[in-house]
C-alpha cells in the first residue's frame, strides 16, 4: 500500500469541489461561520465531511416531503 500526504489546505480543496452546489455552499458557510466566530479555529475535514453527510440527508429529505403526490424524484 503507498500512502499520500495531503495538506489541509488540499484535504478542504478536495472535498469542496467534488460536492454538488447546494453541499459545497452549505460547507463553505459552515467554514466561514466558525472563522468569522472563531477566527483561530476551524472545522475538522472529518467533522466537515459528517456535517455534509447529515445536510445531505436532510436535503434529500426535503426533496422528497416537498415534490408533492406523482411528483418523487425517483
Amino acid at each position: 500500500m503507498v500512502e499520500v500526504d495531503i495538506n489541509e489546505k488540499d484535504y478542504y480543496s478536495t472535498i469542496l469541489t467534488s460536492l454538488p452546489i447546494s453541499l459545497a455552499n452549505f460547507a463553505l458557510v459552515q467554514l466561514a461561520t466558525v472563522h468569522m466566530l472563531f477566527a483561530s479555529k476551524t472545522i475538522a475535514p472529518d467533522e466537515l465531511i459528517s456535517m455534509i453527510n447529515e445536510e445531505s440527508d436532510h436535503q434529500k429529505v426535503y426533496c422528497v416531503c416537498h415534490a408533492g403526490p406523482g411528483k418523487s424524484k425517483d
